[in-house]
């Protein structure tokens, strides 16, 4: 097992993510990866769902454990990232409005 990223007074089994006050089990940190399919029929919004859930993660890990969530391909995600903009980051809300009404 290996050992926490820096010294903390708890237990063996905890970690303690480095610049963060979470506690995270040890368990979380060597699980299985989990992937997961979104499936629907077209246009059902999956891609806006993949889009928020995203935003959200790099929200609350920079939020809760002070880990920055980048583009390791920004090219491939490109897509994604246009569709968080939409989202989000749409400066005229009544031109994104209209956009999703299409």
């Amino acid at each position: 097992m290996a050992k926490p990223l820096m010294p903390v007074a708890c237990h063996a089994t905890s970690w303690l993510v480095p610049v963060a006050t979470s506690m995270c089990l040890a368990s979380t940190m060597e699980a299985e990866p989990l992937f997961l399919s979104i499936i629907g029929g077209p246009k059902s919004g999956k891609s806006y769902l993949l889009a928020a859930m995203t935003w959200q993660l790099r929200k609350r890990l920079f939020k809760s454990f002070a880990i920055a969530f980048n583009d390791a391909d920004t090219v491939t995600n490109q897509q994604l990232n246009d569709y968080e903009a939409t989202l989000f980051l749409a400066e005229d809300t009544e031109k994104a409005r209209r956009y999703f009404q299409d």
